[in-house]
């Protein structure tokens, strides 16, 4: 009886999803990756092309983490997680607003941000959707089959979106 004690906690701690400051973490790394893939002006160099190719991998990883999969809250986290990272990828990748609404469209600095956080609110969805939807195949078919599809959940949700 007393063997069986430890392992059952260090089967509860493995089965805890990664911490929240971890998930924030992997987040905001994931959408700083992703805005480094886009270029501010001119051509693009090659370097910065070659991060598009890890630039998922945070994310990928606060959400694909084998342990953390039978836990309650995974999906919610899940989502939560690459929600967050889809709002700050969005800020990032789309500061142009706030200068095309406040320059050109005459709204006040406040209200351009403003704009700006909402449009990020809106599409941060996607991620948010993206993650949750790779939980949900990493829950119900394993890890391999979960990455094997993510290349095609983007694109499915992209497709729901417009039509």
């Amino acid at each position: 009886m007393a063997s069986t004690l430890p392992e059952l906690r260090a089967t509860s701690t493995l089965a805890r999803p990664v911490s929240w400051k971890s998930q924030v973490f992997l987040a905001l790394l994931t959408a700083l990756l992703l805005d480094l893939c886009f270029p501010l002006a001119g051509p693009m160099p090659p370097w910065q092309g070659a991060i598009a190719w890890i630039a998922l991998v945070p994310l990928l990883f606060a959400v694909l983490r084998a342990p953390a999969a039978s836990h309650p809250r995974y999906l919610r986290n899940s989502a939560a997680t690459g929600y967050l990272c889809g709002i700050a990828w969005y800020v990032l990748n789309s500061y142009w607003i706030y200068q095309t609404m406040h320059v050109y469209g005459g709204v006040p600095p406040f209200g351009a941000a403003g704009i700006l956080l909402l449009f990020s609110l809106v599409l941060g969805l996607y991620f948010g959707l993206f993650a949750w939807g790779l939980a949900l195949c990493h829950r119900r078919l394993g890890l391999l089959p979960a990455l094997c599809l993510a290349p095609l959940l983007w694109p499915a949700i992209e497709l729901l979106a417009y039509h």
